[in-house]
């Protein structure tokens, strides 16, 4: 039986096509998600004798790309793109000798900031994704 892959994700870089730079200590994308369209009706059969269900769907043809909430060192000094346009995001993911990527357009839609006391600065932000990603294996 082959052994699955696993990866640990230091090295993993996120670039705007802006130059927004920041260094990141943790990234959650949402995931991706596609509608599921019902298709019941009047005359969809009851469920039988020990089922349940009987609710009918279709899969419908666009997928959500979903949101990154990505966390990391806050810099006063670096502007963030929180009311620029959608711009190319890509995020590098390590794993081989040359890291998989996964771009897409992307525009901010939240950026928070922590300043707490004795301890290093830390912000927020959320990406929404717009239209197709494209993945490129790593190799």
């Amino acid at each position: 039986m082959a052994s699955l892959a696993c990866n640990v994700s230091t090295g993993l870089t996120i670039t705007f096509s802006s130059g927004f730079f920041a260094q990141i200590t943790d990234v959650q994308w949402s995931g991706i998600t596609r509608p599921a369209i019902k298709t019941s009706h009047m005359g969809t059969a009851a469920p039988a004798a020990g089922k349940f269900g009987n609710d009918t769907f279709i899969p419908g043809d666009l997928s959500d790309p979903g949101e990154l909430q990505v966390e990391g060192h806050f810099n006063p000094d670096t502007l963030p793109p929180i009311d620029g346009a959608a711009e190319t995001c890509t995020v590098s993911i390590p794993g081989s000798a040359t890291p998989a990527t996964w771009a897409g357009s992307a525009f901010m839609t939240n950026f928070e900031v922590g300043m707490p006391l004795e301890d290093k600065m830390t912000f927020t932000a959320t990406l929404k994704f717009s239209g197709n990603i494209t993945r490129t294996a790593g190799s």
